[in-house]
């Protein structure tokens, strides 16, 4: 396998958002994107597959530029709450999405399927 250095690796082990978190993200976003994810992962996931299904979306594609962007970001040396703050606001210009909540609940379902912040 290639590693490289500074980019995390993958791991297919479920971690809690804590795990994935650092001291720079916050005790408030841990919050609110654990509780995104207990309410809406499923329903993202099962919504995703659906689009798979119908041929309207490939979630692999979605997933590598969620996964791209981030560690574009990372590259950069933005910290964590910097990363969440402009993954959503690239949510909010790419999906078309308005409210900056919506925009977090989306954030939140990649940082929980290890596209973001996850050596997992």
């Amino acid at each position: 396998m290639i590693k490289f250095v500074g980019i995390p690796q993958l791991s297919y082990d479920a971690l809690k958002v804590s795990d994935k978190t650092d001291d720079t993200f916050g005790i408030i976003n841990e919050m609110k994107v654990s509780q995104y994810v207990l309410s809406f992962f499923v329903p993202i996931r099962d919504s995703l597959k659906s689009l798979e299904l119908q041929e309207k979306a490939k979630s692999a594609f979605i997933y590598a530029q969620v996964r791209s962007y981030y560690t574009l970001l990372l590259m950069k040396g933005y910290d964590q709450k910097e990363i969440f703050e402009m993954l959503c606001k690239w949510f909010m210009t790419n999906t078309g999405i308005i409210e900056r909540d919506k925009a977090e609940v989306l954030v939140s379902y990649f940082i929980q399927n290890c596209e973001v912040f996850s050596e997992c």
